[in-house]
């Protein structure tokens, strides 16, 4: 009789499958959260979005005046020497590494038209007098101190 203490009916079956269930609901539920949870990070802000502030915008005029010319989106109409594809990338890091620092206040003081006289000078050393399809951002930390830099696009040499 020995036999006779290990019997399961239907219904014991039925049980742990429905135990299995609810345990694999609490697995995927909790997946799902910590994917939700690993998409958060430092949202990033570009130069003509901010959450903090109603109104904000990228003025390109002072670099008019140096003939420099940032035009965002949209090709050169005029003739041009096409010249290089440019991106620039700014970290706390690399603005100490690669000499972005000298002359130029902290990084965390670093403000857009300051990054965008840095990459107006590596256009320059190119050779070019303007960046079309330019694209810029910048992404802060919580406290709102920028934490990286980043623009790109085309740089030429207008007729």
């Amino acid at each position: 009789m020995a036999g006779a203490d290990c019997v399961f009916s239907e219904n014991d079956y039925l049980y742990a499958d429905q135990s299995r269930n609810k345990e694999m609901k609490k697995f995927i539920a909790l997946l799902a959260f910590a994917s939700v949870l690993a998409s958060c990070g430092v949202a990033g802000v570009s130069g003509f979005e901010s959450a903090s502030e109603p109104v904000s915008y990228i003025d390109y005029r002072p670099f008019l005046d140096d003939d420099f010319y940032f035009i965002p989106n949209r090709p050169w109409t005029g003739g041009f020497t096409p010249i290089a594809e440019l991106k620039v990338v700014l970290t706390p890091s690399t603005y100490r590494h690669e000499g972005f620092h000298e002359g130029r206040p902290a990084f965390e003081e670093l403000d857009y038209e300051g990054f965008l006289r840095i990459v107006e000078e590596k256009a320059r050393e190119l050779g070019a007098d303007a960046i079309v399809d330019f694209k810029s951002s910048l992404k802060k930390d919580v406290s709102g101190r920028p934490t990286r830099f980043t623009a790109s696009g085309f740089c030429i040499l207008r007729d």
